[in-house]
């Protein structure tokens, strides 16, 4: 039987133990996915130190995840329909919702699910076949997971982000989108800052700003004119 590794979480502010896992089949509708880029949210971190109340251990952190199909238990399409087989390259969502409650059948906001859970987040290690987090060869996507295709072009490593950060700042602009001319300041320049100024950008901001601890910096377009005095 082959084996993955995965970076297990026994102790709190302790190395990840490496782990070897029996690679179990797919069941029906789950997707065992081989791991190409894994990416460290301040969550993970977070999570490491004991300070995120969600975290069971032992736990296979992650929630950031690229890779390329290894099987499938059966069929199986992205969210848009396209159909997937072994060799894809893909991304998916990193929460998990049931699909049929008000929050996603009526509301649309699935990421308030009450049955919503995240991988490398709310399920243990020791959870089914084990592998439930991306920092791990192999991670088994449940049947309800999100999956979408990853564009040519773009190494994983570029965008395993946009699985955590990036979702979550395009659900910002989905509340309050930008419009054509509007002036944007992003406080914090970190992944979901990066994020931000993308996509003030292409909602086609006059001007947009990202402030950190040092002086704010433009980083599209032209400041507005001063309006003191």
């Amino acid at each position: 039987m082959s084996t993955a590794r995965a970076a297990v979480l026994r102790t709190f502010n302790q190395p990840l133990e490496i782990t070897d896992v029996a690679i179990p089949d797919p069941g029906p509708g789950e997707v065992l996915v081989r791991i190409t880029a894994a990416g460290v949210c301040g969550s993970d971190v977070h999570m490491w130190h004991g300070m995120d109340p969600r975290t069971p251990l032992p736990i296979t952190l992650g929630h950031e995840g690229v890779g390329q199909i290894v099987e499938i238990g059966g069929q199986k399409s992205t969210v848009d329909g396209e159909p997937l087989a072994a060799g894809d390259s893909i991304v998916w969502n990193r929460g998990v919702s049931c699909g049929h409650c008000y929050w996603c059948a009526v509301a649309r906001t699935p990421a308030i699910c009450p049955k919503r859970w995240a991988y490398g987040i709310h399920r243990s290690f020791d959870h089914g076949a084990h592998l439930n987090g991306c920092y791990a060869d192999h991670v088994l996507l449940h049947p309800n997971t999100d999956i979408f295709r990853a564009p040519e072009g773009i190494a994983p490593e570029v965008l395993v982000a946009a699985s955590c950060s990036g979702a979550t700042t395009a659900h910002a602009f989905d509340l309050c989108p930008c419009h054509a001319g509007d002036s944007v300041l992003v406080q914090g320049v970190g992944p979901m800052g990066a994020f931000a100024v993308a996509f003030a950008k292409v909602g086609g901001a006059g001007w947009s700003c990202a402030s950190g601890w040092a002086r704010p910096t433009c980083l599209t377009g032209t400041p507005p004119p001063s309006r003191r005095g």
